[in-house]
Order: structure tokens, then C-alpha cells, then sequence
């Protein structure tokens, strides 16, 4: 398991882990989440991101999905629906 600081380390650990799924925030220093969740998806189209996120008032609910989010948690979430989701994406 690996955790980036930004966006742009978010990008960087992606290429270097490779992981089966990758959770992701929206708001992050130097790079958004959803610019972010673009530039992975360009480099591994096959990618399972799940955002999660207190910021849907900020942004349409449907705008990650739309770009290729695999799915969408709201915070605070319980980590019962976060284990359902990633089990989820696994499961693809």
C-alpha cells in the first residue's frame, strides 16, 4: 500500500505500483483528483479508481464516473462501503 501527497505523486506511484485498485480524493495539493484520475486513465486505460470525496456539492456527483472513475464514495463513509467497493472494482 502506498499514499500520495498530490496529484502529481498520485501519478508518479501509479506508474511505479501499478496496484489493482486505487482510491483517490478530489482535493489535493498541485493536481486535482479529477485531473489526476484523467492522466492515469491515459496511461493505464484499464485503471480501477474510486473516488472519494466530501466535495460532491462542489462538483456533478456523475463527473468522476463520466471521466472513468470505477466508483464514487461519499465522506464520511463507513468502511464497510468502502471494502464493498473496492471488493467491487477487484471484481471486474
Amino acid at each position: 500500500m502506498a499514499e500520495a501527497k498530490n496529484g502529481v505523486e498520485a501519478i508518479h506511484m501509479f506508474q511505479e505500483y501499478r496496484p489493482d485498485v486505487t482510491t483517490m480524493d478530489i482535493t489535493m495539493p498541485e493536481m486535482d483528483g479529477l485531473a489526476a484520475l484523467r492522466s492515469i486513465l491515459k496511461i493505464s486505460p484499464e485503471a480501477r479508481i474510486i473516488v472519494v470525496s466530501a466535495m460532491w456539492q462542489c462538483m456533478p456527483l456523475q463527473s468522476a464516473t463520466e471521466i472513468g472513475a470505477k466508483a464514487l464514495v461519499l465522506k464520511p463513509f463507513e468502511e464497510e462501503t468502502l471494502i464493498r467497493e473496492i471488493s467491487a472494482c477487484v471484481n471486474l
